[in-house]
């Protein structure tokens, strides 16, 4: 029964209302298990959540880089993109299936592109459009892993003096 309200840390979870086609930013008093079920329902793989007559889905349908709802609350802010798209090729898109992956990849790339600008620390990697939102293989997940902690690693040598100062100001909201 513990609400948002009730972390330590001032959070937002993001979801889509589907009969409004609305999104939905989960506040202090919904319950945490109900915002984060209503927020990871993805569409053709889970049905969709109820919060009384409220139907919600992923929040990724309509926003999958949230940067846009904090971005006035945070001082600094780190972003973490996760679904770069894909390099393909002609042959790559040889059925109805590959295509509209790769209509829905580029639609909602070049939704969230312009939100990158948002974050004073912007960490992806082209190598993470190879793996699938489901992977559940062990190895699979372990290689996720390190390609997120190596590009971090690798971006934060790049601009170690710059991100010092920028993230040294004790009086910072994150």
């Amino acid at each position: 029964d513990m609400t948002i309200g009730d972390l330590d840390k001032d959070i937002r979870i993001v979801a889509t209302e589907l009969i409004t086609g609305q999104q939905k930013v989960f506040e202090k008093h919904y319950k945490i298990v109900d915002a984060i079920i209503a927020s990871s329902c993805i569409p053709g793989i889970s049905t969709p959540y109820f919060i009384g007559k409220e139907m919600y889905s992923d929040g990724g349908v309509l926003n999958n880089f949230p940067a846009d709802i904090i971005n006035n609350e945070c001082d600094k802010m780190i972003g973490v993109y996760v679904t770069p798209p894909q390099d393909v090729e002609e042959k790559d898109l040889k059925s109805i299936k590959a295509v509209t992956t790769r209509a829905y990849e580029l639609l909602s790339h070049r939704t969230e592109i312009h939100k990158f600008a948002y974050c004073d620390w912007f960490i992806t990697s082209k190598k993470l459009s190879k793996y699938g939102t489901f992977e559940r293989k062990p190895q699979r997940m372990e290689e996720i892993f390190l390609l997120g902690y190596d590009e971090a690693k690798r971006s934060f040598a790049e601009n170690e003096e710059e991100f010092t100062l920028m993230f040294s100001n004790k009086e910072r909201r994150i």
